[in-house]
């Protein structure tokens, strides 16, 4: 029971979200904000790495023939995001996870710290000043 409306019910979980939304401002980023940065936050610098490095692991037959569908939809021309949906093995997502955490991880840390020192400008700085500015 949550506290004293009873059970959670779809109805309710969908209330709750409508109040909190209502009540809270929420400002949300995609990537595209990230690529206006460094384009190598982009999927396809994404694939590429992962086309690199994910043949280098030790893959078991299965693992091979499932990121050797990934390699094949990408070589004509599908995006990253359904060539991944060839992925199953779980073990094999883990890997492929670790990879693209490390590889945008490091961007970010690169860009952090520029954006830290000045170097350049963080997008987002602009839109959150003036929605802060105008904040009752």
């Amino acid at each position: 029971m949550i506290g004293t409306r009873g059970p959670l019910t779809q109805e309710i979980a969908f209330q709750a979200l409508k109040d909190f939304f209502r009540e809270k401002a929420l400002v949300f980023f995609g990537t595209g904000l990230s690529c206006a940065i460094d384009e190598r936050f982009g999927m396809a610098t994404l694939a590429g790495v992962l086309l690199d490095q994910v043949p280098t692991l030790h893959l078991t037959e299965g693992q091979r023939q499932e990121w050797s569908t990934v390699e094949d939809t990408l070589k004509k021309g599908g995006d990253l995001e359904s060539a991944m949906n060839h992925v199953l093995d779980q073990n094999l997502v883990e890997q492929i996870t670790a990879i693209a955490g490390n590889f945008v991880s490091s961007i970010n840390h690169e860009n952090s710290l520029r954006i830290a020192e000045g170097q350049i400008e963080w997008p987002a700085a602009k839109l959150l000043k003036v929605l802060v500015d105008t904040l009752p």
